[in-house]
């Protein structure tokens, strides 16, 4: 039975595949001459799909390798807007670094130091011009990691480019419980904590739950109006 339903698997792909072009080898990248990791988006124009590489710098090249913008800074953790625009999508990232301390909760050892970043940034794609900064606020002593949700939403109202800063608190192994919400100019618009930690990466997410035309955002287990309010 097992054979058989394989065979008939096969067959039903084939026949999907007939209706598909081959595959055609455009362009392969040597990651040691493009100088760091490459994200594929269409972040400078919409509909049209350049690489970001973070390395030392930040920078932007076509498909075929022409150069579009280099911001001579290094970031990471690059999030991109739910929406492209005429000014290309948004660009949050993270870039310094700051120094905490923070103890083991399990054994109570002793002190250890560990970084994490230190500021902000929200990049404009089309021409990589850097257009908020804002130091991160104060984390829990135990968090080892922030992060931005994987998109950004639309809190305020003025459309899908407020975003939500998140903690990993090392002894929850990835999950947290602060969030705090920002616009594109990295204004704050809320910060709250919730009673139970909200889990991973894909935990928060923004979803138009009464449909008004602005977000809720989903924490895990805890569900925020566009204010801020559970």
């Amino acid at each position: 039975n097992n054979a058989h339903r394989g065979r008939r698997r096969a067959r039903q792909e084939l026949t999907l595949g007939s209706e598909l072009p081959d595959p055609v080898l455009v362009r392969s990248y040597a990651l040691n001459e493009l100088g760091g990791e490459p994200q594929f988006s269409d972040f400078a124009r919409a509909g049209r799909y350049d690489l970001l590489v973070s390395g030392r710098e930040l920078k932007a090249v076509t498909a075929e390798g022409e150069a579009l913008w280099t911001l001579p800074e290094q970031v990471r953790e690059i999030v991109f807007s739910r929406e492209a625009t005429d000014e290309g999508r948004l660009l949050y990232a993270m870039t310094g670094t700051r120094s905490m301390a923070t103890q083991s909760p399990v054994t109570g050892g002793p002190e250890r130091t560990h970084t994490i970043s230190d500021e902000m940034l929200v990049i404009r794609g089309r021409d990589g011009a850097v257009l908020a900064r804002r130091r991160l606020p104060m984390m829990d002593p135990d968090a080892y990691i922030a992060a931005f949700t994987t998109t950004s939403g639309n809190l305020s109202g003025r459309g899908g480019t407020d975003i939500v800063l998140r903690e990993w608190l090392r002894h929850d192994a990835g999950s947290g419980s602060n969030v705090w919400a920002f616009d594109r100019d990295l204004e704050l618009l809320w910060h709250r904590q919730v009673g139970v930690h909200y889990g991973h990466a894909w935990s928060l997410q923004f979803c138009d739950v009464d449909g008004d035309g602005r977000d809720e955002l989903l924490a895990g287990g805890t569900l925020f109006s566009a204010a801020g309010e559970v």
